[in-house]
């Protein structure tokens, strides 16, 4: 499984929810998601499809039963398989017939077909995990890309507030003479200046918020009309890894379904290459047909009377010799019930094929099995060394979110403290607008560097515990 994780997260740091009518979690963005995304459903199809080929191979190991009746008329000369007459004149038949069949071996191809097919089912549905665990990663982003832009706007409103205040003070002090107007000109620039900032971070809270409807494909939502929930975050504490990125590969080595998924394929293709070896072994089975048929040639004769046929003469006397034959008329054909009930046959018989040639069929069907094995397991190889590379990648970026949120936190201290004093001295005209514009400044950088660097702490470590087989939870 291969991510990319290039988005910036951050805390919200205790700020009240904006109006909305509705309040999203991220567990209900995650329900969103699930039921709404298409590619999901395309995976769940693609199980749906897996299930039925598996259903197949089961019912491949039932009998065949077919049945099947024919009507027809012979212009031609032919013997009647009914009657063994020669006919010349059109005689129209007819046929009923049924047939069973059961392979009882064939070199355990069709064991081998199920245990493929069953194979098969089973890696669809770890891709669907797969697919699944991708969507929740990419609502989490989306969802935590909310909350950063939330609190960029929440620090920006409250550095435009500040300003705000500054801005009155400095316009009361310049009515009565006390500081000159360029002080306040200098102030309202800023103010202007900061004005713009909260309308950018309202935009980058817009556009955050129609990323994750989006991901979550809801209709008939605006952005407007809802927000998101804000975790509990505010005492989290950089807290360095003490697990290591071996550890955490070797734990997600039996839990990611992208190698689960990859070593049933492996499976399948095992027990696709010996179907395709089975082909070679003679298939023996059990067969069985019944038929009946009716025929215009098998037609009833009756006597009508007795005719004197010469048959030879008496040696020495030289008398003639008669025999008496009897004379018959066709009445018509035998009724057609008559017929199909003597003319009932019935057949059992035990069929034994061995393949010899047969177009290199069975031959390239080896081959062609060998390939997928191989290409199966190239495909395990590759799905794991993607696993070990995205957590060494992500092992790396939690150390280094340790750090980043561990010397942010360091420096929204310092200048924090450094800031109040500055504030002072600028009430006290110890420094200018430009030196106290300079600091508050750094103090707001520094402030949004820690929002960053606080959730994307949070995330990369929910990261590797993901890898780990945790559910995801700001919890």
């Amino acid at each position: 499984m291969k991510h990319l994780f290039v988005l910036i997260f951050s805390s919200t740091l205790a700020i009240a929810p904006l109006s909305a009518q509705y309040v999203l979690s991220l567990e209900e963005c995650l329900e969103f998601a699930l039921k709404n995304n298409l590619q999901l459903k395309q995976t769940e199809l693609n199980v749906e499809r897996s299930m039925v080929n598996k259903e197949r191979a089961i019912a491949d190991f039932l009998p065949s039963v077919n049945t099947g009746a024919s009507y027809g008329v012979n212009y031609g000369q032919r013997i009647d398989p009914f009657t063994n007459q020669f006919a010349t004149n059109s005689v129209a038949s007819a046929n009923l017939f049924g047939s069973t069949s059961l392979t009882l071996f064939s070199g355990l191809t069709k064991v081998n077909t199920l245990k493929q097919s069953r194979y098969a089912w089973l890696a669809s549905i770890k891709d669907v995990d797969g697919v699944q665990n991708s969507l929740r990663l990419n609502v989490t982003m989306a969802y935590l890309n909310v909350l950063f832009a939330r609190e960029l706007l929440f620090i920006a409103d409250n550095q435009l507030e500040i300003t705000r205040q500054q801005v009155d003070r400095t316009k009361s002090l310049v009515d009565a003479g006390q500081l000159p107007r360029v002080s306040l000109l200098d102030l309202e620039s800023q103010m202007a200046s900061e004005e713009l900032n909260v309308v950018n971070a309202q935009n980058d809270l817009t556009i955050a918020k129609v990323s994750l409807v989006q991901i979550l494909q809801i209709e008939d939502i605006r952005v407007d009309d809802f927000d998101v929930a804000a975790p509990a975050v505010d005492n989290l504490r950089p807290t360095p890894l003490v697990i290591s990125s071996d550890e955490v590969f070797n734990a997600a080595l039996s839990l990611m379904p992208e190698v689960q998924a990859a070593e049933y394929r492996i499976a399948s293709a095992q027990s696709g290459l010996a179907a395709a070896r089975g082909r070679h072994s003679p298939t023996l089975a059990l067969g069985a047909q019944i038929g009946t048929g009716y025929s215009e040639l098998n037609v009833i004769r009756n006597q009508v009377g007795v005719a004197d046929i010469p048959f030879g003469f008496v040696e020495g006397t030289g008398q003639q010799v008669f025999v008496q034959q009897p004379i018959l008329m066709d009445d018509g054909p035998r009724p057609f019930q008559d017929q199909f009930r003597d003319n009932f046959n019935r057949n059992l018989a035990l069929n034994l094929t061995i393949p010899i040639f047969n177009g290199w069929q069975v031959r390239t069907g080896v081959q062609q099995a060998r390939i997928d094995l191989e290409s199966a397991q190239l495909a395990l190889e590759e799905r794991r060394n993607e696993l070990y590379q995205d957590i060494r990648r992500a092992h790396a970026d939690a150390s280094a979110a340790h750090k980043q949120f561990l010397a942010s936190s360091k420096a929204v201290e310092a200048l924090g403290e450094n800031f109040n004093y500055a504030e002072a001295r600028f009430q006290q005209k110890a420094i200018n607008a430009v030196e106290y514009f300079d600091i508050k400044t750094r103090l707001t950088n520094a402030e949004s560097n820690l929002a960053q660097a606080k959730f994307n702490y949070l995330f990369r470590t929910k990261i590797l515990d993901f890898y780990q087989g945790k559910p995801i939870s700001l919890d």
